[in-house]
């Protein structure tokens, strides 16, 4: 008789509801190219609740994105190496984004995967190719146990605003912006009087006919996320897929986040208020954190898909299941008012108009160019002697002024450095699209690359 071949063992184990991920460097990989060593701190585990039929699309977790629900999981730490290894909740579609120390991600991963039940899944990088392998030496993460995940203020949930963003607002900005004020922005929920127009939804032809009867072809938004979600930068719908530069869309490129980092009237953010900030940026800015909340999940459909998941081994954590994570809190920070020293003045008398006028053309700056291979580069001479930097009528990053002196003149581009400028210095530069204007619907958006 013919010998038995070999049986390959089984990679899962079924008595398991979780599974273990081992990634061999960060850093490897096109995901972080430039990113310098020590800066990513954590991992963000990310999970997604996917919509139903009829209830789904890109506009109905938030505006203009995210596609799904998107379920805060927790956070893992990365080696000092770059290297990681910990649990993930297994048949979870999960994505990882990198952190930097404040807790900001770095890149972000624009698909998903899964483990089965007691797997070992692993990757070289972030975003390496087919053909890259890890390298030959021993890391940190590979000589001991995975890491576990550690919960992000509560259990693993849908990321809401209401819920994770709405009570900052409370506590930090509706004492000035409490609809009181023409021209001031309203950031109070609903529920203490704050209003939404409702908007129309797209694609209203694959709505389920309860849904479209019920809503006439509209949504609502939380009063306060209508506000925010036009100061936040993130990915848009139908952007460009290529892989993203490193910082692309890191939380400090939105209005939001760089407003209050400068001292918006004297508010003081804590930890935890920074981080639902940036994690709401992060996560694409959804407002809603569930799809029951949308609108009723239609025709049984999601006792239907728990039903499925119980009979095939699928998790059994319930997705719409709403957890309160904090309370309102209590009291309120008021805007304080900022003490601004004294305009300081260059030595000598103060300068008339006039005097400025003469002097400006006293100093009519020198002017240059530079053959930068085919390319001319402007320069403007700046002379030798003092001025003065800051505003004492800025915000609180802007003072006190200081008097500046430069020793030697500089030259300086006349302009903004074009992209052909630029090239000169790195052929390989790509200024990529600005996503706001399309040549079609599903267009990357307008070209940022002409010369």
């Amino acid at each position: 008789p013919r010998k038995q071949p070999m049986v390959i063992p089984d990679q899962i184990d079924l008595t398991k509801n979780d599974a273990t991920v081992y990634i061999s460097d960060v850093y490897a990989g096109q995901g972080l190219k430039g990113v310098p060593r020590g800066t990513i701190k954590q991992l963000r585990l990310v999970g997604y609740n996917f919509g139903y039929r009829g209830l789904a699309g890109s506009d109905k977790i938030g505006y203009g994105g995210p596609w799904e629900v998107m379920q805060i999981i927790g956070t893992v730490p990365i080696e000092q190496d770059g290297s990681a290894s910990f649990q993930v909740p297994a048949n979870t579609p999960i994505s990882l984004q990198v952190l930097d120390k404040e807790g900001k991600a770095v890149q972000l991963m624009r698909s998903w995967f899964t483990a089965m039940p007691g797997e070992r899944i692993s990757c070289v990088g972030c975003h390496e190719t087919p053909m890259d392998v890890p390298d030959n030496t021993p890391n940190i993460a590979a000589n001991g146990p995975p890491r576990g995940v550690s919960p992000w203020y509560g259990s693993a949930r849908g990321f809401d605003f209401e819920r994770e963003v709405q009570p900052v607002l409370n506590k930090y900005c509706v004492s000035c912006h409490n609809g009181s004020r023409v021209g001031v922005a309203d950031l109070r929920s609903e529920l203490d009087g704050g209003k939404a127009e409702p908007k129309p939804i797209g694609y209203v032809a694959r709505l389920h006919p309860d849904m479209l009867e019920a809503t006439n072809g509209k949504l609502k938004y939380s009063p306060a996320y209508d506000v925010l979600i036009h100061y936040i930068r993130r990915v848009g719908i139908e952007d460009d897929v290529s892989l993203l530069t490193p910082g692309e869309y890191h939380a400090d490129t939105s209005e939001l986040i760089q407003m209050l980092e400068k001292g918006h009237h004297g508010i003081e953010l804590d930890a935890e208020a920074w981080s639902r900030l940036v994690t709401w940026i992060d996560l694409n800015g959804p407002c809603h954190g569930t799809w029951g909340e949308v609108f009723p999940i239609p025709d049984g459909a999601h006792d239907r898909r728990m039903e499925l998941r119980k009979l095939y081994g699928g998790p059994m954590d319930d997705p719409e299941k709403i957890f309160e994570t904090s309370s309102r809190q209590a009291g309120s920070v008021f805007a304080s008012v900022i003490s601004r020293p004294e305009t300081h003045e260059a030595k000598g008398r103060p300068l008339t108009l006039k005097d400025k006028c003469k002097q400006q053309n006293f100093y009519t700056p020198a002017r240059r160019q530079i053959d930068l291979g085919g390319v001319k580069l402007s320069l403007v001479r700046v002379p030798a002697g003092q001025f003065v930097m800051g505003d004492v009528n800025g915000q609180a990053d802007e003072f006190p002024q200081r008097l500046i002196t430069m020793d030697k003149p500089i030259w300086i581009s006349e302009c903004e450095v074009t992209n052909a400028q630029f090239r000169r210095f790195d052929p390989s530069h790509d200024s990529g699209y600005y996503s706001k204007r399309r040549d079609r619907a599903d267009g990357k958006g307008l070209s940022l690359n002409g010369d």
